[in-house]
């Protein structure tokens, strides 16, 4: 969501139009207008002050900085799915797993019949 969205439903949800946020904060109904539509790029701080006190939320928050960003997500989901391959199969497991995954195919191909010739034989497989 951006900050514009955010006003926009802040606004929305404390029953304000867009003339009367406009007075609160001393602009015009146009400018809450483009603050919504996000046609403006830097509100001054004293209105986002403002408007963060109109609204009873931090300016971080209006200004949707503790949102994380698409990337951030991604790479949070990748971190805990690389947690609980850990926490299944252990450390070691992993550090196999990601050497395993900087081989190119031919070299994988090649590591997945050795391993598999070593548990073929039972000589080398855990109880």
């Amino acid at each position: 969501m951006t900050m514009g969205e955010y006003i926009k439903q802040l606004r929305i949800q404390h029953g304000y139009s867009q003339d009367e946020l406009g007075k609160l904060c001393g602009v015009n109904r146009a400018a809450v207008n483009k603050w919504e539509l996000g046609t403006v790029e830097n509100i001054k701080r004293s209105t986002i002050k403002r408007l963060s006190e109109i609204f009873g939320v931090s300016p971080c928050e209006l200004m949707c900085f503790d949102e994380p960003t698409e990337e951030e997500l991604k790479i949070q989901k990748e971190v805990e799915t690389l947690e609980k391959f850990q926490e299944c199969f252990g450390r070691e497991t992993l550090e196999a797993a990601s050497l395993f995954m900087k081989l190119d195919e031919k070299d994988r191909s090649a590591v997945t019949g050795i391993i598999q010739s070593l548990l073929s034989s039972g000589k080398y497989e855990r109880e």
